[in-house]
C-alpha cells in the first residue's frame, strides 16, 4: 500500500543514520500513514512526524520540518507540530475506547495465505465458521481480504477475534486450533495483540 511504503520508508530517515548537517526535512504525503486502515495509524503518523523533527536542526544549526498533507488542520498534525504528546495520547484513548480497541481489548489476528484464491477464501470462512461455534465469547468478524491482499504470489485472508479474556480465550483456541485439518498449500499464522493488521 501507498502508506505503507512511505511509512517505511520515513522510518527509515527517521530511525536512521546520525546526519549532523540535516537542516530541513519533509514528510511527503502523511495523509497516506494516518489513513491507512489500521486502528494504530495514528499513533504511527504521530511518532513518526516527532522523530523526523528530531533529526533537523542538531546541533547549532536551525532545522526546518515540512509535512506534505491535504488535510494540514487534523489534530494529530496540529498535536504533533506542537508536540503535545499528552493531548494526542489523551485523544488516541478515547478514540480506542470508543471502538474498544487494545488496550480495551486484546486482538488476535488470524491470516490464511495460499496460492490459490478460491481455496484460500473458502478456508478462511470455514476457519471463521469455526471460531464462531468455539469461541463463543469472542467477538469474530468476517473473513476478508487482507488490507495487502496479496504478498509473494500468496493470496492472502484475515479473520479478527477480540476478546477481553485472552488467557481463557487462549486455551479453548490452542484446542480448536490443533483439531483443525491442515490444507494442501495453505498457510494459517495467528497473532495476538499484532502490532499491525496488515
Amino acid at each position: 500500500g501507498r502508506g505503507e511504503g512511505y511509512q517505511r520508508q520515513t522510518q527509515m530517515i527517521a530511525k536512521g543514520l546520525d546526519f549532523p548537517n540535516v537542516s530541513l526535512v519533509g514528510i511527503i504525503d502523511i495523509d497516506g500513514i494516518i489513513n491507512f486502515p489500521d486502528f494504530r495509524s495514528s499513533e504511527r503518523a504521530f511518532q513518526l512526524m516527532l522523530q523526523v523533527a528530531g533529526r533537523a536542526g542538531r546541533g547549532d544549526k536551525p532545522g526546518l520540518v515540512i509535512i506534505q498533507s491535504y488535510n494540514p488542520q487534523s489534530s494529530i498534525i496540529q498535536l504533533a507540530q506542537k508536540h503535545q504528546f499528552e493531548e494526542f495520547t489523551a485523544s488516541e484513548l478515547t478514540n480506542r475506547r470508543e471502538f474498544l480497541y487494545p488496550p480495551f481489548r486484546h486482538i488476535i489476528k488470524f491470516c490464511v495465505s495460499g496460492e490459490n484464491e478460491p481455496g484460500v477464501k473458502k478456508y478462511a470462512e470455514n476457519l471463521q465458521q469455526q471460531l464462531k461455534k468455539t469461541l463463543v465469547d469472542l467477538e469474530v468478524k468476517p473473513a476478508t481480504p487482507s488490507i495487502l491482499a496479496k504478498v509473494n504470489n500468496k493470496y492472502r485472508y484475515t479473520i479478527l477475534s477480540f476478546s477481553t479474556k485472552p488467557s481463557q480465550d487462549a486455551q479453548k483456541l490452542h484446542l480448536l486450533l490443533s483439531s483443525i485439518k491442515k490444507s494442501a498449500g495453505i498457510n494459517l499464522s495467528v497473532d495476538v495483540d499484532p502490532t499491525d493488521l496488515v
